[in-house]
């Protein structure tokens, strides 16, 4: 199984979740991939990699140069994007060239190509299936594995990002989006909002096709959090939904995973 993990905007704690699950599916004696596509690098700044992305680093000459990846107990962390907008035309350079095409094959196989349960990509805001980042690091991967993909799209508990999100699954279904729906996360609920949101989250389930909805308070700790990735503080919902991953649990009744 791979999970893309997806948002309509940055700062919402998509990167955090993907980190998160990896951890706790690590602590159920999972090995994990995790791929770094998001364009601010924060998954990858967490795991102490400063060097550009695999991306990048290709374009600029420097891939051998540079650490692209780190290992973290059983998580490969990988960077492939990370480096700002400068992505969309390294990955543009990347497809024209066939040199470069060939280093980019060559880099990301062998990043990837090691024992793994699970890979988990935190992709960039607004990413879909047809984005050419995405296109191409999927093109790689199923080359190596062809496992199911799910969604976990993750949002904050404002109604403008509730209904925006709501849009932009129904964008995505459309589209042809090749991960089916897995979960729901709504994510820096402040305590007045917890109603409101409980209220509306089968609603949004229903309608996104999901079985799980996730609702995390507001955390101090966690909020801009810059220490290492095994120090984040647990999150109880997540250790439950790596629980149900692992299970295989594919339960038709919803489940809410609250606080």
């Amino acid at each position: 199984m791979r999970f893309s993990v997806m948002s309509i905007k940055g700062g919402v704690g998509k990167s955090t979740i993907s980190i998160l699950l990896s951890i706790e599916l690590n602590r159920l004696g999972k090995r994990l991939i995790l791929v770094d596509m998001d364009l601010s690098g924060y998954t990858s700044f967490l795991a102490g990699i400063r060097e550009p992305g695999i991306f990048s680093s290709i374009v600029d000459g420097t891939l051998n140069k540079v650490e692209s990846y780190r290992d973290i107990e059983n998580i490969r962390i990988i960077k492939l994007a990370g480096d700002g907008p400068r992505t969309k035309l390294d990955v543009s350079k990347i497809r024209s060239n066939s040199t470069f095409l060939t280093q980019f094959q060559k880099a990301y196989l062998s990043a990837i190509s090691i024992p793994h349960d699970y890979s988990i990509i935190d992709n960039f805001p607004l990413s879909s299936s047809m984005d050419e980042e995405s296109l191409l690091e999927r093109e790689i991967y199923t080359n190596v594995r062809n496992d199911i993909c799910y969604s976990i799209l993750v949002t904050d508990s404002s109604d403008f990002d509730l209904n925006e999100t709501l849009v932009y699954s129904t964008y995505l279904r459309k589209n042809n989006d090749p991960c089916l729906p897995f979960a729901l996360v709504t994510n820096m609920i402040p305590s007045s909002r917890k109603q409101a949101v409980e209220k509306r989250i089968i609603e949004l389930m229903n309608r996104i096709n999901t079985h799980i909805g996730i609702l995390i308070p507001f955390i101090d700790d966690l909020f801009e959090y810059n220490g290492p990735i095994n120090g984040m503080p647990r999150l109880s919902q997540l250790a439950e939904l790596a629980k149900i991953v692992v299970n295989e649990s594919e339960s038709r009744e919803n489940v809410i995973l609250s606080f």
